[in-house]
């Protein structure tokens, strides 16, 4: 299941707006810490505003990979939904 175009753009505006960012440098290849500057607790904090914003439990952890793409975060949402 992908995610609707408003949806990934709620998404992309949670990760823009914690880490301080353009709206238009959040693209889907792009990772969290190596290109936009953030750290692995702004995962965390991502993670958890995804979570408040959509009602919702991630359950996936993000051990499988240190430096989530923003595109592995869409993805983490839309399996939680079904």
């Amino acid at each position: 299941m992908q995610l609707n175009d408003t949806t990934q753009a709620k998404v992309r505006n949670i990760i823009a707006t914690w880490l301080d960012v353009d709206f238009d440098e959040v693209l889907p290849n792009k990772r969290i810490m190596a290109d936009l500057c953030g750290d692995s607790l702004d995962c965390v904090e991502i993670i958890m505003a995804m979570e408040d914003e959509f009602d919702i439990l991630l359950q996936e952890p993000l051990e499988d990979t240190d430096d989530p793409t923003v595109q592995e975060l869409f993805d983490m949402l839309a399996k939680a939904r079904n």
